[in-house]
């Protein structure tokens, strides 16, 4: 009588060692991190270059501690990172980028098989100090004004900065396209123009334009072309 051969059960030695066979340092999980993770999650070149440069000083100082391979990252050497971190003197929202950073690493590794866990899911970034807002005084608005006058494209850029609220890199991006002036300007609130802004992370915003943004406006300029010419542009 014939009997059907079984199949072998692997030991945990056995699996041990076949996962030391396939396991990752953490260069080579930073690396495809990079050419990987950080694009399909479509982060701009900003913050990849950020991400890069915050790991790779995780990477340098795990390092020293002896530990280079993935599966020996534990929950407490990253956890002395962040007191390294502290000891160094880092502002507490430059701490908490570089957590992110490190959750968002450790999060795509054990997604793609390199980890046997996430280590880094208890990891708590630290909370950035809040900070009040600092307004400009009317006499320092007036005095940045004057200063500003006699260039146009200076006055332009100042007074869209200061009454939109709006990034130096969003108004640098602005066109023609992006921007609606009322035909006739007159300091009636309820005759406001708007502008189209790109903010961060790829969202649209429209803002309203008052009385003093709606003059700021360059003349001679045509559609496509950059409302506000600057040296970022």
């Amino acid at each position: 009588m014939k009997t059907t051969p079984q199949t072998a059960i692997p030991n945990s030695s056995q699996l041990s060692a076949e996962n030391r066979a396939t396991e990752k340092t953490l260069e080579q999980g930073l690396a495809l991190f990079e050419t990987v993770g950080m694009p399909a999650r479509n982060l701009s070149v900003r913050t990849r270059r950020e991400y890069r440069n915050d790991l790779a000083a995780l990477v340098v100082f795990l390092a020293g501690q002896g530990i280079t391979e993935i599966n020996n990252v534990g929950l407490g050497d990253l956890e002395s990172y962040q007191a390294e971190m502290d000891r160094r003197g880092y502002k507490p929202s430059t701490r908490q980028r570089k957590t992110y950073a490190i959750k968002s690493l450790f999060r795509f590794l054990e997604h793609q098989g390199l980890a046997a866990e996430n280590v880094a899911s208890g990891l708590v970034p630290p909370r950035p100090e809040k900070r009040e807002p600092r307004f400009l005084s009317e006499e320092e608005y007036q005095r940045l004004v004057r200063v500003c006058s006699h260039d146009p494209r200076d006055a332009a850029i100042i007074e869209v900065l200061l009454q939109t609220g709006m990034r130096l890199s969003e108004l640098a991006g602005l066109t023609l396209a992006d921007v609606e002036i009322p035909k006739r300007i007159t300091r009636n609130p309820d005759n406001t123009g708007s502008v189209r802004v790109l903010r961060k992370g790829g969202k649209t915003q429209l803002l309203p334009l008052n009385y003093k943004a709606c003059q700021a406006r360059l003349p001679g300029s045509r559609c496509g072309q950059r409302w506000i010419t600057t040296p970022y542009s």
